[in-house]
């Protein structure tokens, strides 16, 4: 009776942590109109990515709570731990983004300053 408890709690705790996190949804880093941007359009565009990139890396904080909660060995919680390195895959697809823009601003001369995105932390 023990092993038929131990097993059917096992089992919910699997279906209930396929819950837990959420999927990628990186941005796409060359899209239709890019090279037809103007100059203002592209800074515009560019700034919105930093501030993209600043809401992911602060969201990214939530691995030290992970942790201590893995640590505490409860098994609720556990089902509540992100698992997955999404923020980091959407951080790298801005970056990418970023670097895109930029080659076509430096080819149109644009004059875009303080627009520099540190490289993501492995």
């Amino acid at each position: 009776m023990k092993v038929n408890s131990f097993l059917r709690a096992m089992m919910l705790v699997y279906i209930v942590s396929g819950c837990a996190g959420r999927v990628a949804d990186p941005v796409i880093v060359q899209q239709q109109g890019d090279n037809s941007m103007t100059c203002q359009a592209l800074e515009t565009e560019l700034m919105l990515i930093q501030q993209k990139i600043q809401k992911s890396k602060s969201e990214t904080g939530k691995t030290d709570t992970n942790v201590s909660v893995a640590i505490s060995g409860f098994i609720v919680p556990l089902l509540f731990i992100d698992l997955n390195k999404v923020d980091k895959i959407e951080i790298k697809a801005y970056n990418k983004r970023h670097n895109h823009l930029m080659i076509i601003a430096n080819d149109k001369q644009c004059d875009i300053k303080g627009l520099v995105i540190p490289e993501l932390e492995r």
